[in-house]
């Protein structure tokens, strides 16, 4: 949980994403009925590096994060201040020491059409590949 609390510090201590979110920064969903934009993080895939003879302290995790707003426009305008806060991040944070922070992938989902979406939103997804220990 360090890892998701080292992330969410960056974010919040982001001048660009806390001018967008201020402290909207949740783990795994947003709260029903809170208010937009917001960013959701939840791990993925964690997995620690070992050898023949080792395991490492070295873990390879999967993070991902979404950036929600009631636009399309908002929503890409928060995912550019969270890329700009997180790739390419290196330091220690939250216990954790964070050695790689890289994108991996984004996809966009528009959930204004979905008759059961609570979010009734736009949605960007991005993965995230931090190396940290």
């Amino acid at each position: 949980m360090s890892l998701e609390k080292a992330v969410r510090s960056v974010l919040i201590d982001d001048a660009t994403v806390a001018g967008l979110v201020v402290a909207r920064v949740y783990p795994q969903r947003r709260p029903q009925g809170s208010t937009l934009p917001a960013i959701v993080y939840q791990n993925v895939h964690s997995k620690q590096s070992e050898s023949l003879e080792t395991q490492s302290s070295i873990r390879r995790t999967r993070l991902g994060v979404e950036a929600i707003s009631a636009t399309y426009g908002g929503t890409k305008t928060l995912r550019n201040a969270i890329e700009s806060a997180l790739v390419n991040y290196t330091g220690t944070l939250e216990g954790e020491t964070i050695h790689s922070l890289r994108l991996e992938s984004v996809v966009d989902i528009d959930e204004t059409n979905e008759p059961a979406s609570q979010f009734g939103a736009f949605r960007t997804i991005m993965d995230f590949v931090i190396w940290h220990e």
